[in-house]
């Protein structure tokens, strides 16, 4: 069921830039990143059951060397981050104090709402397939509504739940939602709910950053009681994308 289909509750949530592209990143993202790989194992070595959740996001044309950290919920962009100096920046975000960041190390506000399509094509090719058509499709609405300049969208890595693709991830000012089997159809009603109206699509509602048990299952009915399925489908099937595809994803049994 894609209600509430989170292995664990994730309470901060990290995306590390990265200048390779999602086709070229490994199976296990740390083979693509010895950044990430060096943030993993700080966390593998923490006791802590609330620690950070990290992934990558694809930001072509950075420096293969010097990389950016998204921090939710904080919405921080802190630049600057090193495979020298990740372990110390990673003990600051834990820690949850940004004036103890090592010297080189910036940090300012993220602004507006960002949207995250996974697109980890060696991870799982039902991402590697719809992800970048749904990235494609956000930007192409967003464009025709004059909103590129407040709405980012990125390609990401694998965030789990390969059988709810396209798994969609948008971070506002509001809520931090995870979204499932997000179909090209959806991509209007998402921008018009969620990021202009600041509303959330129970339809089509995984998860949410920073929820407790308790929220995600009272969120959780809440889909359930507003009709949504165990494996919702696009809303309107037989749709020609803005980029003239027509796109049913086959594993929700769209033809």
């Amino acid at each position: 069921e894609v209600h509430g289909s989170l292995k664990r509750p994730i309470h901060t949530h990290l995306f590390l830039s990265s200048s390779m592209a999602p086709t070229d990143w490994a199976k296990d993202p740390k083979d693509s990143s010895e950044v990430l790989r060096a943030m993993n194992a700080v966390l593998k070595a923490s006791s802590d059951s609330d620690a950070p959740v990290c992934h990558l996001y694809y930001t072509p044309g950075s420096p293969s060397d010097d990389h950016t950290i998204l921090w939710y919920p904080q919405r921080l962009k802190i630049t600057g981050v090193t495979i020298a100096n990740v372990d110390r920046v990673l003990g600051c975000i834990i820690k949850g104090d940004v004036d103890e960041l090592p010297a080189g190390v910036g940090h300012s506000p993220i602004r507006g709402t960002q949207v995250f399509s996974c697109a980890h094509t060696q991870r799982d090719a039902r991402c590697g397939y719809c992800g970048p058509i749904l990235a494609v499709e956000f930007e192409q609405q967003l464009q025709a509504r004059q909103l590129e300049g407040e709405v980012q969208v990125y390609r990401s890595g694998h965030v789990g739940g390969h059988k709810y693709a396209g798994n969609i991830l948008i971070y506002g000012k509001g809520h931090l939602d995870w979204y499932g089997y997000v179909c090209p159809a959806d991509v209007a009603e998402l921008i018009e709910q969620v990021i202009v109206a600041g509303q959330w699509l129970p339809r089509l509602w995984r998860a949410r950053v920073g929820a407790t048990a308790e929220e995600t299952a009272r969120l959780r009915q809440q889909c359930l009681e507003a009709g949504g399925g165990t494996t919702p489908g696009p809303s309107a099937p037989d749709t020609i994308t803005a980029s003239g595809l027509y796109i049913g994803w086959p594993w929700t049994g769209v033809a």
